[in-house]
């Protein structure tokens, strides 16, 4: 059984059709596949959503129906929400350390509010 931690661009991608959108349904509608998402993916998801908004990728009708659509299948379990501790963050910053080894990785340590 597949696994999948799903951020706030693809989920967005999941929503409002834009390039990637393929990829992301095709992975969302896995036969068996388990889909985890941050506890902070709503506040992201809106954020992101309110952005297409105030650019004009989405029109502003559509801004609350998606919103709404967005929470419902969270609220429905279809994405397993997962807590996330200082650990799995230094765990994250490890692994881009381990793959861009330079100031991107460093900034993101520094500029950590867990230090």
């Amino acid at each position: 059984m597949a696994s999948y931690f799903l951020d706030s661009s693809a989920l967005v991608k999941y929503y409002h059709t834009e390039a990637g959108s393929a990829e992301v349904n095709r992975l969302i509608h896995e036969l068996n596949a388990r889909h985890y998402i941050s506890r902070l993916i709503t506040v992201e998801v809106a954020s992101a959503f309110a952005v297409k908004t105030r650019t004009g990728d989405l029109d502003e009708r559509d801004f609350v129906p998606l919103l709404r659509r967005f929470l419902r299948d969270v609220a429905q379990r279809q994405f397993q929400a997962l807590r996330m501790t200082n650990a799995h963050y230094e765990a994250a910053v490890e692994v881009i350390e381990s793959i861009f080894s330079g100031a991107c990785a460093r900034l993101m340590r520094y500029t950590s509010p867990l230090h």
